[in-house]
């Protein structure tokens, strides 16, 4: 049993066979919140990466500005949201 799921352009980013545990509705489910999840990889990542950054050069005394704070945690919320989107 397999499925495959698909980007918003038609392209294949997901092919899973395995054996059959579920149904296939809730293997679409699972299948489709992966993929967002592995869509959104990237920006998660750098979204953290960016906040950690920050928090770093205050700890070492280089004071980020609110407005690198909020745009980081905006950038984190996107990221987070993209992932959620299924």
């Amino acid at each position: 049993r397999g499925a495959t799921m698909m980007d918003d352009n038609g392209k294949s980013i997901v092919c899973w066979y395995g054996v059959a545990t579920s149904t296939f509705e809730e293997d679409e489910i699972i299948l489709k919140a992966n993929s967002y999840l592995m869509a959104s990889s990237y920006d998660l990542l750098e979204a953290l990466q960016n906040l950690l950054l920050l928090h770093s050069n205050e700890m070492e005394g280089i004071t980020p500005t609110p407005e690198q704070w909020y745009e980081a945690v905006k950038k984190g919320e996107k990221a987070i949201e993209k992932a959620l989107k299924y």
